[in-house]
């Protein structure tokens, strides 16, 4: 069997030798970190080691087992500037976290190498019982399938909803969008005013904003009718960013002979800023405890220890255990039974010099959104990043925030994932999967990603950030709104915080917060836009908005076949129901789809026409089928069999 839509991730191409050299830039002092911050399913990692004039002619590289014991040591030769060094073998060792001694010369770092691995998505090995057929790209649902054809994402469509428009203001948040009990369309977000010097102040200024259609306008409005409780289309499951508790006041330790029971659905995240008295616990600077709402109605401290901590830098060479974080974070689900409860959130990971990303309110880090799960609130055991080292990742990958829904219907998982370009400096959304809730994957040929431009003149062109509210369906399309966009570059609104208004900051504010990080200038835009005048025109031209995304119903991503087109044949497949075809057929293109019984003999047909998300098909009676699909310049985006 060919099945040319099976992910196929590759890592850097290098030439064979072990040890490669590229003439130096000025270098003071040895630096050394690998590549990437995270390897998945990788056999080999690239530890690059910069070196001065008149340095150390060696390295050796010793990894370390969780239990200390010395499984490889390699010596590599140096040259003077950047050398990488390819540490070998790694398929022999199991996913983890493995502790490194670099030593060059007389001078030893700390580093760790992180190893993911994510296995295939295997076919599945009993009847497909799902109603919804989503094709992914894996042999999950495909028994056989030709070189023409292609599971692809799909382009959504995003409309600006609001922009900001006062003067005081750094951004906007958009925080629950729904449809009310009249028809209309409702949006509630709230506008942080910020102040000299100041990041966030106590003025935020809350708004609701109402439409008769989901792509707007817009307009505020006092008196919006209520939520109307059935206006979500309900084939997502997705649980919200877990539940918070107030950051102030004096707490009990859970014990379960005072406090009664609790659920993995009481949980609830303590993010402490400030070190304070809880009372169970002393909570230090930027900790984070998970605490629970128990059935005698307390709410309780669940450990005497912080689940996650936050750290303003990493300082000389120490070894990340996994569970220094930011403020990065996505939502919860559960596992297939209810018995786990996973979070997403942002792991920080040590990036030194030249590897550190060029926005560093985090200097010398990496963000990465990262799996944790938990069968009692009490102990949290590490996963695995939810994307990343991936072939479209970069060593400077930064990842801002994530959302997951899953389809029970189809049996998927999606994450949105806003992730980072910081040479582009743009934030833009992403689009991974999942069969099993845990291991993500990305779809083949997504360098760009779900929702990407290149055009400085979109509203979004800097960043678009975190999907609030749910999935609201309308017709054939669904639409969910984008919590912030913004039009300027990512990091450059700290200039902002120098001033009150947006357009009091100048040129020279740029350049004396950027040119000595020896970040900015370097960008490869930074002369295309002009240099420090440029950024700061950008900035007070540019403005922050909230976006309405829409996209297909169903239509993430497709099967697609072009002009000389291709098949393919499904497992079995449980029946019961009538068949339609969520599908887009050219005029001088075709979509057959043929019922077949064990033996192979085509027992039903339907010639799929037009566009359309039900386009009638055929009755499948009682038992398990396959389906043989034939298509030209066509896109079959979902099959469903319906009761």
């Amino acid at each position: 069997m060919t099945l040319m839509m099976t992910i196929r991730r590759t890592f850097f191409v290098f030439p064979l030798f072990a040890l490669f050299a590229v003439a130096a830039n000025a270098q003071t002092k040895v630096e050394t970190e690998f590549r990437m911050p995270i390897y998945r399913n990788a056999d080999r990692a690239d530890l690059v080691v910069n070196v001065p004039k008149g340095g150390p002619k060696s390295a050796v590289v010793e990894i370390f087992s969780p239990a200390e014991t010395l499984l490889q040591s390699t010596k590599f030769k140096l040259r003077e500037g950047e050398n990488i060094c390819y540490v070998k073998g790694l398929e022999k060792y199991e996913a983890g976290r493995y502790k490194v001694n670099v030593t060059v010369g007389d001078s030893l770092y700390k580093r760790m190498l992180r190893l993911e691995r994510i296995p295939e998505i295997a076919p599945a090995d009993a009847p497909v019982t799902h109603r919804k057929l989503l094709f992914t790209p894996d042999e999950y649902l495909f028994e056989s399938c030709s070189k023409g054809l292609n599971v692809r994402l799909s382009k959504p469509e995003i409309s600006e909803a609001w922009y900001c428009q006062s003067r005081d203001a750094v951004y906007i948040v958009g925080n629950d969008f729904y449809r009310a009990t009249d028809g209309s369309y409702i949006i509630e977000g709230v506008e942080h005013a910020y102040k000299n010097g100041l990041l966030y102040s106590d003025d935020i200024r809350p708004f609701v904003l109402k439409s008769d259609n989901p792509d707007g306008p817009y307009l505020p409005t006092d008196n919006p009718a209520p939520k109307d409780p059935d206006c979500y289309n309900r084939v997502f499951d997705s649980y919200p960013v877990m539940g918070t508790v107030s950051s102030r006041g004096k707490y009990e330790m859970y014990d379960p002979s005072r406090h009664g029971t609790y659920s993995l659905s009481d949980l609830k995240m303590l993010q402490n800023i400030d070190p304070y008295d809880y009372g169970a616990v002393k909570a230090g600077y930027r900790t984070y405890w998970t605490m629970a709402k128990t059935s005698s109605g307390d709410v309780v401290f669940l450990s005497d220890k912080p689940v996650f901590r936050d750290i303003p830098d990493y300082s000389g060479d120490t070894y990340d255990d996994g569970f220094m974080t930011n403020d990065n974070f996505g939502n919860v689900w559960f596992n297939a039974d209810s018995t786990e409860l996973y979070l997403l959130r942002g792991q920080t990971v040590r990036r030194n010099a030249p590897f550190d990303v060029p926005y560093d309110l985090l200097a010398n880090c990496s963000r990465i959104l990262t799996i944790y799960k938990t069968k009692d609130g009490r102990q949290w055991d590490y996963c695995h990043s939810v994307t990343s080292g991936g072939e479209y990742d970069s060593p400077f990958l930064q990842q801002y925030g994530g959302r997951i829904n899953y389809l029970p219907e189809a049996g998927v998982y999606l994450v949105f994932v806003e992730r980072y370009d910081s040479d582009a400096q743009q934030v833009s959304l992403d689009l991974e999967y999942s069969r099993d809730g845990i291991n993500f994957r990305d779809f083949p040929g997504n360098e760009k990603g779900f929702l990407h431009t290149d055009d400085p003149s979109q509203f979004w062109f800097g960043g678009i950030y975190r999907l609030g509210g749910d999935i609201i369906q309308k017709g054939n399309r669904y639409y969910f709104m984008s919590a912030m966009t913004m039009t300027y570059p990512h990091c450059f609104a700290e200039p902002l915080f120098r001033h009150s208004y947006r357009e009091d900051v100048t040129a020279r504010d740029f350049e004396e917060i950027f040119s000595g990080r020896g970040m900015a200038s370097r960008l490869p835009y930074f002369e295309k836009i002009g240099g420090w005048q440029g950024l700061a025109d950008n900035l007070t031209r540019g403005h922050c908005a909230i976006g309405i995304i829409s996209c297909r119903a169903d239509g993430w991503f497709a099967v697609e076949a072009g002009r000389k087109g291709g098949k393919f044949v499904t497992r079995p497949i449980a029946g019961g129901g009538s068949l339609t075809a969520n599908a887009e057929v050219g005029s001088d293109g075709y979509l057959v789809i043929e019922l077949l019984d064990c033996s192979g003999k085509s027992i039903r047909r339907a010639d799929i026409k037009g566009d359309d998300v039900a386009i009638p098909a055929f009755d499948i009676p009682e038992g398990n089928y396959r389906m043989k699909v034939r298509m030209r310049n066509a896109k079959l985006y979902a099959l469903d069999i319906n009761p």
